[in-house]
């Protein structure tokens, strides 16, 4: 049979696209702003006059940037919108890199660079876009493939920078030219393409918690990338190191107190996120791990050497650079399918396989091309399905309205790793140099340097796969088919990990119309939802969620059901909504939860919520029910040995992404009815008695039917 209405509009998915494509570019961009001036530095020693230290400032100087700015706008644009604030940095970007494009000394070319480390907060606030506009299904693989072009972007800038110096008149300044202008593009895709922010907290911005965490990374960040200059043992480097401590308990303390921090404790700790951070270190030292030791590599004079395959900067970035960072591009898509089928654990694990083997297999052969550039390839595919796995992660463990700055905190723990990555190799080329060089000859790393670089390389993948496998245990993904049925004699659910895993990774979606307003974003999201977070009589005391449930239309609803799950899927807390719509749930502790609201007659909403310590208001609005235009699946429960009808059984319908599509109770005869229903797969969860889970595929009819059978539970 013909739908009525498919999952969204043909237009809707156009817009879809093109916004993605729009975010896909700046976060490029952003990318290439990383990367651009590394194979440049000694242009822009000897044209502006200047030592190696001082110039080295280049880069730390947009890393430092990054650091401090990151998180502030991620939090600025989750409170007072991600458009406006993605263009007002799109627009600093721009100056920075005519700044630096036109600067004729160190410390104007420096201040260009601080302006274009300011555009790092640019991938934050993408993904946190795509959460608002892409659909919950399309969602990972949105988010895959504006992550895979960092990896992209940082490729192709070194390509690109090489192909501009590589004559003998070359000027450096043509790369910040090139920069200026995808830098425009950039900003004329998301001025033209982007919707307007739906989605705003609002509140006041948290200046002290950003200048105490923007003073710590500094001071963590700066012997990081300066160390190898000032000396590891310095009083200079281990100084910063000891500042960096006590401002970061400073932050802390900051944040703790503060009524509306920069960011939430909480969140910040929840063990999914702080994996997912640690996981960002990793794949981002690993990421540079390979640009830096694949480039001097390939650059290494054989004749002196022995090793080394005497390259240009042009040829080792085309060559040797560039496959990598195209199979990155084009892993992302992969990997944004496998998030959604498989799970960002899955996934993960998966970037832990490929870049230990890649590593491995440098450190172990890197003396034929084919070698460096078969493993480089095995790189760019773990850096891209890691940089798919860690949004995922953080959407699925954050509220809506934390999304921004929890993945600024992200993309500040891949800086920080690159910058590690950076300091490591510079340092361990740098000590270990190949002795009795001919006179006149600068020093030059020896095979050992690069075999050991290669071997911490392959030793962080192998951390990524202990996150993978132990920190974050338990983060499931989506396919309800994986998690089987029910056992008859468990209290738990399985399948009901799955139904909530990534419900905080998108809108709410209606089946037939694609994404509406999210109800449950969080307190505060649009004025209508805050209205309705009013005071409940007697409230109990501790964590929980209180407020008011209505319709679209305002009206107070009674008899609402809510219902709590936790992050590993288990239901917490049950209640139903008084005459006047007043509702109270308690939370066994402070954290993430999954709030489910359903009603007769009104369409089920689900989203990601998070207890404090005393009760969060919380209103809730609830959709009617449009009239049947799809698919019906109808059916009937029954349970024992007789198989007898079993009225008041629970039925909780979720598609293939893991959203809650349909909740409903069967009747006095154990019937139940779905409608308006797409075709595709499905996992029916019955529950009331012992939890049976089964897969339900929705053919192409009018109707579909569908029974179930329920055992009940064995006499104590």
């Amino acid at each position: 049979m013909s739908h009525a209405a498919a999952s969204a509009p043909a237009a809707g998915r156009r817009n879809e696209t093109v916004i993605v494509l729009a975010l896909s570019l700046a976060a490029m961009v952003v990318s290439m702003m990383q990367t651009l001036p590394v194979p440049i530095l000694g242009l822009i020693q000897r044209d502006l006059g200047t030592s190696t230290a001082n110039v080295s400032w280049v880069t730390t100087a947009t890393l430092l940037s990054a650091a401090v700015f990151t998180p502030l706008l991620g939090r600025f644009g989750d409170q007072h919108g991600k458009k406006p604030t993605l263009v007002a940095v799109l627009v600093v970007m721009v100056a920075g890199s005519v700044i630096a494009a036109l600067a004729g000394s160190l410390p104007l070319l420096i201040l260009g660079r601080v302006l274009q480390g300011a555009a790092t907060a640019i991938f934050p606030l993408a993904l946190s876009v795509l959460r608002e506009e892409v659909r919950s299904q399309k969602l990972p693989g949105a988010m895959a493939l504006v992550s895979g072009t960092l990896a992209f972007g940082s490729g192709l800038a070194l390509v690109a920078t090489g192909l501009l110096t590589s004559g003998a008149d070359a000027d450096y300044r043509n790369a910040f030219w090139m920069a200026t202008g995808f830098a425009v593009l950039a900003l004329l895709a998301v001025v033209l393409l982007v919707p307007a922010t739906r989605h705003k907290t609002g509140g006041r911005t948290d200046f002290l918690g950003a200048l105490a965490l923007g003073i710590a990374l500094l001071l963590l960040l700066l012997p990081i990338s300066q160390g190898h200059e000032w000396g590891w043992s310095s009083g200079r480097t281990l100084g910063a190191f000891a500042g960096a401590v006590v401002m970061i308990a400073v932050w802390v303390l900051v944040e703790l107190k503060v009524r509306e921090p920069l960011v939430d404790m909480r969140m910040f700790v929840h063990r999914p996120v702080l994996m997912a951070n640690l996981a960002g270190i990793l794949v981002g030292f690993g990421m540079f791990a390979n640009f830096l030791g694949v480039s001097y590599l390939a650059q290494m004079p054989k004749a002196l050497t022995g090793f080394g395959f005497n390259a240009s900067i042009l040829r080792a970035s085309v060559e040797f650079l560039l496959p990598g960072a195209i199979v990155s591009l084009l892993a992302s898509p992969i990997g944004g399918r496998l998030v959604r089928h498989q799970g960002p654990r899955y996934v993960l694990g998966m970037a832990a396989a490929f870049g230990a083997v890649g590593f491995g297999w440098l450190a172990l052969d890197h003396a034929h091309t084919a070698s460096v550039i078969g493993a480089s390839l095995m790189t760019g595919a773990a850096v891209s399905f890691g940089y798919a796995a860690m949004p995922a992660v953080i959407m699925a463990s954050v509220p809506h309205h934390q999304s921004g700055i929890a993945n600024g905190i992200n993309s500040i723990s891949r800086s920080t790793g690159s910058a590690i990555g950076s300091a490591v190799v510079t340092t361990i080329l740098a000590s270990k140099t190949i002795e009795h060089l001919p006179a006149g000859v600068p020093p030059l790393p020896a095979e050992s340097g690069f075999t050991l670089t290669f071997g911490i390389g392959a030793a962080a993948f192998a951390l990524v796969a202990v996150i993978s496998l132990l920190g974050l245990h338990g983060q499931h993904g989506p396919r309800a088919d994986e998690a089987g049925t029910a056992n008859a004699g468990t209290s738990s659910t399985p399948v009901a990990e799955t139904a909530v895993a990534d419900q905080g990774a998108g809108p709410v979606v209606d089946p037939v119309a694609g994404p509406v307003a999210d109800p449950l974003a969080g307190p505060a999201t649009e004025p209508a939802v805050q209205a309705d977070a009013v005071q409940v009589d007697s409230v109990p005391a501790g964590a929980g969620f209180h407020g008011l449930v209505r319709d679209a239309a305002g009206e107070v609803l009674g008899g609402a059901g809510l219902t709590l799950i936790s992050p590993d899927g288990r239901q917490v807390g049950r209640t139903a909504s008084q005459p006047d719509g007043r509702y109270a749930l308690h939370a066994p502790t402070s954290g993430p939860y999954v709030l489910i609201a359903t009603a007769d007659g009104h369409q089920p909403q689900a989203a990601t919520v998070t207890a404090t310590a005393a009760p969060v208001p919380y209103g809730v609005r609830l959709p009617r029910t449009t009239g049947p235009a799809g698919v019906q699946v109808r059916g009937t429960v029954r349970a024992g040995e007789g198989a007898r009808p079993l009225p008041d059984a629970r039925l909780t319908l979720v598609d293939a992404a893991g959203n809650v599509v349909r909740t409903t109770l069967t009747d006095t005869d154990g019937a139940y009815a779905f409608t308006d229903l797409t075709a595709g797969e499905y996992s029916l969860i019955a529950s009331g008695y012992p939890p049976v889970a089964s897969t339900l595929t929705v053919e192409g009819r009018d109707t579909d039917s569908f029974d179930m059978a329920l055992a009940h539970p064995a006499a104590p």
